[in-house]
């Protein structure tokens, strides 16, 4: 039970920072300074890039847990690696997912 709740929490974490990403895109194509939408500088380009990544790598990450929960990537696997391994992958996801969605927020 414990180890699907760490899979929800890493599912919801990596679909919260996809969700933010999404926004910041679509809110660079809006807005302008310097008499440019904020989506042609580099800068923001570079911020949006690096949300991307890290936005595609937690969803990878929790789905690599959940087929290793299932049981398909590694039928061998022991259970006591397979929960340290959640906890690991929660704890991860957590992290990556409140820094990179206080660095999204701060695209607006």
């Amino acid at each position: 039970m414990l180890q699907v709740t760490r899979l929800y929490n890493s599912l919801t974490a990596a679909s919260y920072l996809r969700h933010i990403t999404v926004l910041a895109r679509d809110f660079a194509t809006k807005r302008s300074a310097f008499g440019h939408t904020i989506s042609s500088l580099p800068l923001h380009r570079t911020s949006l890039a690096r949300l991307e990544t890290f936005s595609r790598a937690l969803t990878l990450q929790s789905v690599d847990l959940a087929l290793v929960l299932n049981g398909e990537e590694t039928p061998s696997l022991s259970r006591s690696v397979s929960r340290v391994l959640s906890a690991v992958v929660k704890v991860h996801t957590a992290h990556e997912d409140l820094t990179s969605v206080r660095e999204g927020l701060e695209c607006f």
